[in-house]
């Protein structure tokens, strides 16, 4: 009768194999996870990108309706002021900003922090997409147009503005008609200052001169 000889090896060399499968999975694992990454990465950039432009062009619109709320309470003229400055090699409009009347100085204040474009990296784009941009859009019987910043922290930017602005009985500043009535948000990469097509995703505001009445429009 033979008795089967084991080999210590036996275990070990089983174990070893195991392990190595284990390896060549994990490997196979994050050769997949990697891959599928470096695919989806595009993608989730634009989703995020697109949910930041949505939020902006909310959040000016909103702010839009905010003031002119508080024109229809005091029954005083308020202003959104559009910044023009240089920042990081960047040049364009950049920010917004809030102004009403303030009781006490008889003046238009800021009526809340400005709102920077750029963090989120989008811009407002000019020419053909955003005439409300344009001096044209703001007539001449106001004065020259953009006008220098003369309250912080614009000042020390040396930045410009154009404003429009909203009075009580509903009507604007704004002397364009209102096909040529709005401006545009768009993401910064991409896009340059002279584009007369819009890019893929935008965000476009519209603003009826007469009743200052505001409409949003995306692709």
């Amino acid at each position: 009768m033979k008795i089967p000889v084991k080999s210590p090896l036996l275990p070990s060399i089983a174990s070893l194999t195991r392990r190595a499968f284990t390896l060549i999975e994990m490997i196979t694992v994050i050769t997949v996870v990697a891959a599928l990454m470096v695919i989806a990465t595009p993608y989730l950039m634009e989703t995020i990108q697109a949910n930041r432009l949505t939020s902006a062009g909310e959040g000016l619109m909103f702010r839009i309706a905010r003031l002119q709320q508080i024109v229809a309470t005091t029954g005083k003229p308020g202003e959104i002021r559009f910044f023009k400055f240089e920042n990081e090699d960047a040049e364009g409009f950049q920010a917004y900003q809030l102004f009403a009347h303030n009781e006490s100085t008889g003046q238009l204040t800021a009526v809340e922090n400005p709102v920077y474009l750029r963090g989120d990296n989008l811009v407002f784009l000019e020419g053909q997409l955003s005439p409300l941009l344009d001096q044209a859009a703001h007539g001449a019987a106001s004065g020259s147009w953009p006008r220098p910043a003369a309250d912080e922290p614009f000042k020390s930017m040396a930045a410009q503005y154009l404003r429009i602005a909203f009075y009580p009985d509903g009507s604007t500043s704004l002397v364009v008609p209102l096909r040529s009535s709005y401006l545009t948000l768009a993401a910064e990469a991409g896009t340059s200052r002279g584009m007369t097509a819009p890019p893929p995703n935008y965000y476009t505001i519209q603003i009826d001169p007469v009743t200052g009445r505001a409409k949003s429009y995306r692709p």
